[in-house]
């Protein structure tokens, strides 16, 4: 499948999850989709906190180190491109005012890395925040951006099995919900696992 179409349905995937998300409970966990060519390697719905920005960095790390090629990232964002604060509101956590979800896409197959991103406002509807409609805006405009593009760039760079083995540990003691593919979780852990 080509990066483009590729792109186009994970992003659109995680917008559908985040608008019930959003809509249902008045925020959303920023997530991380990646892929090796068409197989996806991880997913990850990252804890919101402090250093959600450090978090994300490892997310990538490991996609990096998993071979993955193709990443897509989506999480609530001010204007800037800066991640998101997240309140406490009425029945619990929701986006802060002037947010909006913005979901970037890089690929980097072939050498040449392609970045598309789309953003979709927060808008209040009856008191309770709602997923506006959106669309493609210019892309490689924010800090995530360039950290996605900068993980495309190490695919195959970052070492050995137990090194890999260690980001995923790091990433789950951070409180990240992750997706690992069988194939991939069980070369790590066979290759990682201790000598007899």
């Amino acid at each position: 499948m080509d990066g483009d179409r590729w792109g186009s349905i994970a992003a659109g995937s995680l917008v559908d999850g985040m608008r019930q998300e959003i809509a249902t409970v008045g925020w959303a966990a920023s997530r991380v989709v990646a892929a090796a060519g068409d197989e996806t390697t991880v997913a990850a719905w990252l804890e919101p906190g402090a250093d959600e920005g450090e978090g994300l960095a490892e997310v990538l790390l490991l996609a990096a180190a998993l071979g993955s090629d193709r990443i897509v990232h989506a999480g609530l964002a001010r204007a800037g491109g800066a991640a998101a604060a997240v309140c406490d509101g009425p029945g619990g956590r929701r986006a802060a005012e002037g947010v909006a979800l913005a979901v970037e896409a890089v690929e980097g197959t072939g050498g040449a890395v392609t970045r598309r991103a789309w953003r979709h406002p927060v808008e209040e509807a009856g008191g309770r925040p709602r997923l506006g409609r959106g669309g493609e805006v210019v892309a490689g405009q924010s800090p995530v951006a360039a950290g996605l593009a900068a993980a495309v760039g190490l695919v195959g760079a970052l070492g050995d099995a137990p090194a890999v083995a260690a980001l995923l540990a790091r990433c789950c003691a951070r409180g990240h919900d992750l997706l690992v593919t069988v194939p991939l979780a069980a070369r790590l852990l066979v290759e990682a696992g201790p000598e007899p």
